[in-house]
């Protein structure tokens, strides 16, 4: 039996589908390199993504049509390129942040939380 935790796989595991469930949901994802536009996915909770070009890239947050994120949910992002990553409300959704939308520099992080249904907030090192 898998032990329960937290952000990390059971020491030796590589295989995430031997990792604890809580709440039904895995705690444990991959780091996922990005380097283009994207919107984040189910398959995304739980992990990072390390978002590594050298151009501008716009991570848009979805609505809950979109992707049914359940509230409460956590994405992290590291900007491990050059490039300026810029956060961005889908069709239907809302975000906010302080003092932008926008990572500060090379190496800032993220996190992104879903706080209604449609609603998501960017906490961490913005510009």
């Amino acid at each position: 039996m898998a032990r329960k935790m937290l952000g990390v796989a059971p020491s030796g595991t590589t295989d995430a589908a031997t990792v604890a469930f809580v709440d039904g949901r895995s705690r444990y994802n991959a780091i996922t390199a990005r380097t283009a536009n994207f919107t984040p996915a189910l398959t995304n909770e739980g992990g990072l993504q390390n978002i590594t070009a050298s151009t501008a890239i716009t991570v848009t947050l979805p609505s809950n049509a979109t992707v049914a994120f359940a509230i409460g949910t956590r994405l992290d992002f590291l900007r491990a390129g050059t490039g300026t990553v810029t956060f961005a409300a889908g069709s239907g959704s809302t975000v906010t942040a302080t003092p932008s939308l926008t990572l500060r520099a090379q190496w800032s992080a993220c996190t992104a939380v879903k706080t209604a249904t449609n609603a998501w907030v960017v906490i961490g090192d913005m510009t």
